[in-house]
């Protein structure tokens, strides 16, 4: 693969993308990119930092451990999509060089990557829902799943880009990439039957998010397996709610990426320039809302960030010690008794 220069010598403005007279719009896209890059990687940074150093989300364990790699791929999603995007709209031209345009195909692995860790994490959930006294699956089954995922991913990925012989910078996506749709002439057919086949790894596994959280919805609110009177009922659906909010940001988010990744497919080429950027930051919605949506769900992730901001971390490990006592002392008394 090579990088076509012409591509990024020639177009050096933003006017065939938001119009002429694009200064406030402008304006508007770098103040929301720039909170985009905050919350998206200090925020789920503070999620992986909270999670695996303080336990500062409190679920069962596998939901964690698939939260933890949720807020990893947010993180290489925003490093490797909105951080180049920022530099571009700054300057209205690409001027991040050939290699890391070449590397712009990087940006695809942690978009797909999550995709399907939320359609794990949602089947995950309904068989918890469904099977609450027989399921069980280890943590370290889990990890070396999830770990699956990534390596499928970081190797298929580039593969299937990789037939296609130059990537090009982008101006509707402030970004570059090897699909050249405008190019339709060019575009054999066994190009297109892959690119359909690379279409199904955002395609597939959003159909099973849409389906599994419909029968997540249905199973914790018609009451039939959790009761809020039963032990541990409570955290039981906190972890639910949790789980849906993300899994719903992630549908409404990438719906229309899966809409405008199969219009190529089918034959319709002319998509205006602003709509692939508008999609760009549709797709940001959902790595930036995970981080809040643990403050308002989780009050010890809450309490956790409070700190952390105050400079009081400290507190926080001293109260998880002084809970691991109590819980630890609880857990003594009851065997004593017995």
């Amino acid at each position: 693969m090579k990088v076509d220069e012409g591509s990024i010598a020639n177009h050096t403005s933003l006017n065939h993308v938001l119009g002429d007279n694009h200064g406030g719009v402008k304006v508007f896209l770098l103040t929301y990119n720039s909170l985009v890059i905050l919350l998206g990687m200090f925020g789920n940074s503070l999620v992986l930092v909270g999670s695996v150093k303080y336990n500062a989300i409190r679920m069962e364990e596998n939901s964690v451990i698939l939260l933890e790699h949720v807020a990893a791929a947010d993180v290489m999603a925003t490093l490797f999509q909105f951080v180049p995007m920022l530099a571009t709209l700054a300057a209205e031209r690409w001027v991040l060089g050939k290699f890391l345009c070449y590397c712009g195909i990087l940006r695809y692995i942690p978009f797909c990557c999550e995709a399907m860790l939320i359609a794990i994490m949602s089947c995950h959930r309904v068989r918890v829902l469904a099977c609450p006294l027989s399921y069980s699956t280890s943590p370290r089954l889990l990890k070396k799943v999830l770990l699956g995922v990534w390596i499928f991913y970081i190797t298929s990925l580039p593969c299937l880009t990789g037939i296609i012989p130059t990537i090009k910078y982008e101006p509707s996506h402030l970004n570059c990439s090897p699909f050249d749709w405008e190019n339709t002439e060019a575009i054999s057919k066994y190009l297109r039957i892959l690119r359909m086949i690379s279409g199904i790894y955002l395609f597939l596994p959003a159909i099973i998010t849409v389906v599994a959280n419909i029968v997540i919805l249905r199973l914790a609110y018609a009451g039939r397996s959790i009761r809020k009177s039963a032990p541990g009922g409570a955290r039981s659906l906190k972890a639910v709610k949790t789980v849906a909010l993300i899994c719903w940001v992630y549908i409404i988010s990438y719906v229309p990426s899966v809409v405008l990744f199969a219009l190529p497919v089918a034959g319709v080429t002319e998509i205006p320039h602003y709509v692939n950027l508008l999609n760009m930051y549709i797709l940001s919605f959902n790595l930036i809302a995970n981080p809040l949506i643990y403050s308002f769900t989780n009050r010890r992730f809450a309490l956790f960030a409070k700190l952390l901001f105050t400079g009081k971390v400290g507190r926080f490990a001293r109260l998880k010690h002084n809970a691991d006592i109590i819980i630890t002392n609880n857990i003594n008394s009851m065997m004593e008794l017995k």
